[in-house]
């Protein structure tokens, strides 16, 4: 038989679900983990609760599967969007996550997106100036930790810090790059203006790869924690609310999808 299975990396659970081939749902797995909030609005987690999670669920889901017989085709991966995780230059963590809820940029947002910078970065990443975004955090970072990014800092996030533990690469998938409101639209690259405001270059940011790209081969640790084999494909995936759209019908046929796209890049669609 073969199968697959989702993980839905969520603000407060982790989730894992087990499908066959004709998308039956065989089984399903949550581990939940904490957010640490305080009245300034801060809202962080623990970068390695979260990977714990994920290693459990897929460890759980895998085992419902007699590898001797069954093949699991690829794991594949929704996330919660716009959260920020600084990694020392060994890709260490650095901080905690500033999850999507961390409000402590607000007043640099509410500056940025009334000044003729804020309004030339929507038209360049489509991305509404906000204090949920990884461009806004990264500003804080820099008035109020000064020194808290250097040149050795790579900024991330934790769907990529996932996959850099599991297959030791830093890459983040277009989805989720589109809405950190650092990524040029039109080339999909790091936007200039963007990376300028926040002190740091292309280098230190993570590849943009589209949502279909795959990675194969497990490092020893992570295959340990697992316990699947080590050549299951993993699939980048894309952002929670995306693939909520998605999994609802909302992009109808491809050309729908196409165009749903399109006009939802343009400035003044979000």
């Amino acid at each position: 038989m073969e199968y697959f299975i989702g993980v839905d990396i969520g603000t407060t659970s982790t989730k894992a679900v087990l499908y066959d081939r004709q998308a039956t749902v065989i089984d399903s797995f949550n581990k939940g983990y904490s957010l640490y909030r305080n009245p300034d609005g801060m809202a962080e987690q623990e970068p390695e609760d979260i990977v714990h999670a994920v290693e459990q669920v897929i460890h759980d889901a895998g085992s419902q599967l007699d590898f001797t017989k069954d093949q699991l085709l690829a794991v594949s991966f929704s996330c919660a969007n716009q959260n920020l995780l600084l990694l020392d230059r060994d890709f260490q963590p650095q901080s905690r996550i500033m999850t999507w809820a961390d409000t402590r940029a607000r007043d640099i947002a509410e500056q940025l997106k009334k000044s003729p910078l804020g309004k030339q970065l929507y038209f360049e990443t489509g991305t509404p100036i906000h204090p949920m975004s990884p461009l806004t955090k990264l500003m804080w970072i820099k008035q109020n930790m000064p020194g808290k990014v250097t040149k050795d800092t790579y900024i991330s996030g934790i769907k990529a810090y996932i996959f850099y533990r599991f297959f030791h690469v830093h890459k983040v998938d277009v989805s989720i790059a589109s809405c950190t409101g650092m990524m040029d639209l039109k080339s999909r690259h790091w936007d200039p203006l963007a990376l300028n405001l926040t002190g740091v270059t292309k280098e230190q940011m993570p590849k943009i790869v589209d949502g279909t790209t795959q990675e194969c081969g497990l490092i020893p640790e992570a295959q340990e924690a697992m316990k699947i084999p080590a050549t299951t494909p993993f699939i980048y995936g894309a952002f929670d609310g995306a693939l909520s759209n998605l999994g609802v019908g909302g992009a109808g046929s491809r050309y729908n999808c196409h165009y749903h796209w399109d006009f939802c890049s343009r400035p003044g669609n979000h």
